[in-house]
């Protein structure tokens, strides 16, 4: 007999049965295994071989013939033979494997109350799972890794984001690990990684630290911040530091530490070179520090406005604390006066003298400048260092360094002082050594008041009475010196005008009427040469003038000449033309017209040379004496010509010289021989004497 017996619809009422019952497949709404007044309830078959549980009607367990198991369609899914759990996909591609297209819920949470905590552990082993091994160097102990739908209509291959790594050999007391957090750059598919933190502590950004730093950025990556106030510390101990390095190579010119400020850093607020150069507001500073604007911007240090407060700059050699022995000097400003008052403020410039720093140069309130002079009373108070020939001030150019013009103490003589001015010339001999100007704009060169003015007096005021009161000086001899009473005397005795006297002198210091004249011996007591009159100038080359109103019958000119010499031939006067003479008067009287040596050996006699031109009109108002050929002639105002001791012709019947020749332009020459006159005479009883001079 067969155990085969039809199933009820819809339920079995009896709990139990003998030997194998076979129920029909049912379905989710009724199952073929259900329940009493739950008919919705249980248990039935989805297709051949596959089991399905169902709750109202509803598939919510499946298991299939694989042993794969399926809560609700796809809410949970178990792959029995991949051994992986599906959560809303019952096609897992891992382990775990969960899709969320539910924007507004996470994707996984878990929630810990009093002392649980939520926690996610990664277990990992080396080795197998039966024969487990220790984490090493490099192991990846665990990965988060995402993939994404591309335009290509597949999701891309998995990458990782988060990766953990051994750091060292783990021990049981030492269990070093590394994290690298990668990202894909745009252009590529390949992940790079961009942060790395090391066992040590360490932070790489853009690359693995190298132990050179704790915190170390790669490439050419930019670090901001959103923070309000950004803060970085160097430390939380009393002498931590906080290091700023450019690279962590060797270094060259190029390796800047640079800071900026702006719109996303549009202005470059300072500059480190390599060389340690500081640039604020340049990129190429050329000194160990250096401040560019444009804006009039500078350098401030604020003190307390409290009397004698000081800010300063201070230059320094080697290390150590400010000593003697290492300061090179200082620039101080000074609080010169505070509150109650106005504020003022001087400025002082130190330098240090050997081991020694003293104060060389200040600028007072008053803007008075000391140099060398702690309360300076003028706008520029000098004051050298005692010595005799102090130099207080040196003035050069560069291209000229052996000129100069100096100002120092002329006396040579300690706890003396006589200023003196110095200038030089040696680069070139053809400029002056000291040359004084005073200049007016044309539009000033108006009424009595001189253009430059010298001036000496005593402590009161008054005028010199003893002293002189200036002098040129060639070395050490005077060649020019002006007396108190305004007395000038050039070379002692060349050249002497008396003041008091209205005199002057030339060749002695003693005044023998308005004008004298003593010169040395073998020379010209006056020489004018040089003046020259020309076109219609009437003015006169020497002009004398005055006026006589006296009795005592004066001479206009004198020139009294005493010849102690055996020459008589030494002129005493030599009026000159071109360098011709025109009238000369000899020491033994003889006067010579146009000529000094035509005197027949005679003294006290008159020569004239042969005239140059003979006279060729009548003079109106007297008549012209001149030699023709050696014969002395004598125009009249008639135009008659005299002639007396003429030299040619001889007369032609005695041939002697004739004894006189009338010529007159319209009559003609009348020319009579005294010989031959005085011989007629005597034919007719006239008896005239000749007397003939001894040979």
């Amino acid at each position: 007999m067969s155990n085969t017996m039809a199933p009820p619809q819809g339920y079995v009422s009896t709990a139990l049965f003998e030997g194998a019952r076979i129920l029909g497949g049912g379905s989710a709404a009724n199952p073929a295994l259900t329940f009493d007044g739950d008919e919705n309830t249980g248990i039935f078959s989805s297709g051949a071989d596959i089991l399905g549980i169902a709750t109202a009607g509803l598939e919510r367990i499946r298991v299939d013939a694989n042993g794969d198991v399926a809560i609700d369609t796809d809410t949970l899914f178990a792959d029995a033979a991949l051994n992986r759990i599906g959560v809303r996909t019952i096609t897992p591609a891992a382990g775990v494997h969960v899709v969320n297209d539910v924007l507004t819920e996470p994707l996984f949470r878990g929630d810990g109350y009093g002392g649980d905590r939520p926690t996610l552990v990664m277990y990992k082993a080396n080795g197998t799972l039966a024969a487990p091994t220790a984490v090493g160097a490099g192991t990846e102990i665990f990965r988060i890794a995402y993939a994404g739908w591309h335009s290509g209509g597949a999701f891309s291959s998995e990458h990782e984001f988060i990766r953990m790594f051994g750091d060292g050999a783990w021990t049981g007391v030492s269990q070093p690990t590394r994290v690298t957090i990668s990202t894909i750059p745009s252009g590529s598919t390949t992940p790079l990684g961009v942060l790395f933190l090391t066992s040590a502590g360490e932070v790489g950004v853009g690359g693995t630290p190298t132990g050179a730093s704790t915190f170390h950025v790669f490439g050419t990556s930019t670090i901001t911040t959103s923070l309000t106030t950004p803060l970085v510390i160097g430390g939380t101990g009393t002498t931590s530091d906080l290091i700023h390095r450019t690279t962590s190579g060797v270094g060259a010119t190029g390796a800047d530490m640079i800071f900026q400020v702006g719109n996303n850093g549009a202005t470059e607020a300072m500059r480190i070179l390599n060389n340690a150069r500081v640039g604020i507001g340049t990129v190429a500073p050329g000194m160990i520090l250096e401040v560019s604007t444009a804006t009039g911007d500078g350098i401030a240090t604020r003190v307390p406005e409290v009397l004698n407060n000081n800010s300063f700059l201070r230059f320094m050699t080697g290390a150590g604390a400010p000593a003697a022995t290492n300061r090179i000097a200082d620039i101080v400003a000074d609080v010169s006066q505070a509150t109650p008052g106005t504020l003022q403020g001087m400025l002082r410039f130190i330098v240090n003298t050997g081991d020694s720093p003293l104060e060389a140069m200040r600028i007072t309130e008053e803007r008075y400048v000391g140099i060398g002079q702690t309360s300076p009373a003028y706008l520029v108070d000098l004051e050298a260092p005692a010595g005799g020939n102090e130099v207080l001030l040196n003035m050069q150019i560069s291209d000229a360094t052996g000129d100069f013009l100096r100002f120092s103490n002329g006396t040579g003589t300690a706890l003396r002082y006589a200023p003196q001015i110095h200038g030089k010339v040696e680069t070139n001999n053809g400029t002056r050594a000291l040359f004084v100007l005073g200049q007016v704009d044309p539009a000033r060169d108006s009424g009595t008041i001189p253009i430059m003015g010298f001036r000496a007096n005593r402590d009161d005021g008054s005028a010199i009475v003893t002293r002189p009161i200036f002098d040129w000086t060639n070395a050490s001899t005077t060649v020019m010196q002006i007396a108190a009473d305004g007395s000038l005397a050039v070379d002692t005795n060349t050249l002497y005008v008396d003041a008091t006297l209205n005199a002057v002198a030339i060749g002695t210091v003693t005044t023998n009427g308005r004008f004298t004249i003593v010169p040395t011996s073998n020379q010209e007591a006056m020489t004018v040469t040089g003046y020259s009159l020309t076109a219609a100038n009437a003015q006169s080359m020497v002009d004398l003038a005055g006026t006589l109103n006296t009795t005592g019958a004066p001479d206009v000119l004198t020139m009294d000449i005493t010849n102690t010499a055996s020459d008589a031939a030494t002129g005493l006067m030599n009026l000159k033309v071109g360098g011709t003479s025109q009238f000369f008067v000899r020491i033994d009287g003889n006067v010579g017209l146009n000529t000094t040596s035509e005197f027949g050996s005679g003294a006290g006699v008159v020569g004239i040379a042969n005239a140059g031109t003979n006279p060729s009109t009548n003079p109106a108002g007297g008549g012209v004496l001149y030699s023709d050929g050696g014969a002395g002639k004598w125009r009249g105002s008639s135009g008659t010509v005299s002639t007396f001791g003429p030299a040619e012709p001889h007369c032609p019947r005695c041939d002697r010289d004739f004894a006189g020749e009338w010529t007159n332009p319209k009559y003609g020459t009348l020319s009579i021989c005294n010989w031959c006159l005085a011989e007629g005479l005597k034919k007719i009883g006239i008896d005239i004497v000749i007397k003939k001079e001894a040979a």
